[in-house]
């Protein structure tokens, strides 16, 4: 028997796609927007969960996705995950978590590319990535009812608007903020802001805002969350000139608010060692655009090992990634 929380979700996420639905019917045939998929990718779990988890990801997800939630993590881990986008460069990331030489947890993770930029044929460009590197630093603060946390990011990029043909290479450093308040044993609410203060960088970093809820069954098989992800438009990188009916569309003629969408996912644990993994979102304002997530991993105490793939409605292939992670001891 469906417990009322769940029930709620779902008729939520219901509700949700329905309105989906209908402003889809109203919106062009081709999606004027399309960002790099490396400017949304998340680590860990949150690779299988399309990106979402603002209440349910506590590994190295978390650091981008809501800090605060790292104060689940109470191991020392080394972790890494290498993604082949269904465009661009294939691109890694490699992370510590330390939650276990303190109260507080803290969190390092390195974006890094296979291939340099500027070695890269430039007609072959489309849809790539003009980030360099990344570094990010978090810590998760926990209380009795609730725990915060607070993350900083650093970026290196082309600036390839100003002079696409000889692109200076820019840097620039944001902000994030998150909170997790425990409603009850099981339920979870969890809200971040991500790359606030982000003026200078703000076309490879966008604001993001992120709210949601998460519940855990009591034997912890069972998580379900829902949120909503309102991002910035990076108007001059994500724009891509569609044309509808044999007329091109100027920006103009869409909606360039931030996009908001709504996610559901799941995760169940099974044999003890087995982690299945799956999640879809879908636009409730702005251009219609869905994404959809699954993966499955294997978890012991020592490590995990895990395969995600995730698609966009916008991109020719599915993104495909693998993760290592292991626990030291200390």
């Amino acid at each position: 028997m469906r417990s009322p929380l769940v029930s709620g979700l779902l008729l939520a996420f219901q509700g949700l796609a329905l309105t989906s639905n209908l402003q889809a019917a109203e919106t062009s045939d081709r999606n004027a927007w399309s960002l790099p998929e490396e400017i949304e990718a998340v680590s860990g779990s949150g690779a299988a969960l399309a990106g979402s988890g603002v209440a349910s990801v506590s590994d190295q997800g978390a650091i981008r996705l809501n800090p605060a939630m790292l104060y689940l993590h109470r191991s020392y881990d080394v972790g890494g995950g290498y993604y082949w986008p269904s465009q661009g460069r294939p691109f890694y990331k490699v992370s510590v978590i330390d939650g276990i030489t303190s109260r507080y947890v803290a969190g390092f993770e390195y974006t890094g590319f296979a291939e340099n930029l500027k070695e890269r044929n430039r007609a072959d460009a489309e849809g790539d990535s003009p980030v360099h590197k990344r570094g990010s630093v978090a810590i998760s603060i926990p209380t009795d009812y609730f725990a915060i946390g607070f993350s900083g990011h650093y970026v290196e990029a082309e600036d390839t608007i100003t002079d696409p043909a000889n692109p200076e290479v820019y840097k620039g450093i944001s902000l994030g903020a998150g909170v997790i308040a425990m409603l009850g044993t099981q339920v979870r609410l969890g809200l971040s802001l991500e790359n606030f203060n982000n003026r200078r960088i703000a076309e490879v970093a966008p604001k993001t805002a992120r709210v949601g809820l998460a519940w855990e069954d009591k034997t912890q098989t069972v998580t379900v969350h829902g949120e909503v992800r309102q991002r910035d438009r990076a108007v001059n990188l994500e724009w891509n000139d569609p044309i509808v009916d044999g007329l091109a569309l100027a920006p103009s003629e869409v909606d360039d608010r931030p996009e908001r969408m709504a996610f559901g996912g799941v995760q169940v644990k099974t044999f003890d060692i087995l982690r299945l993994f799956a999640a879809h979102g879908r636009t409730i304002r702005g251009d219609a655009r869905e994404v959809t997530g699954a993966g499955i991993g294997i978890y012991q105490k020592q490590f995990s090992f895990s395969y995600a793939t995730s698609k966009k409605d916008d991109a020719k292939d599915w993104q495909s990634s693998l993760h290592l992670s292991l626990t030291m001891k200390i």
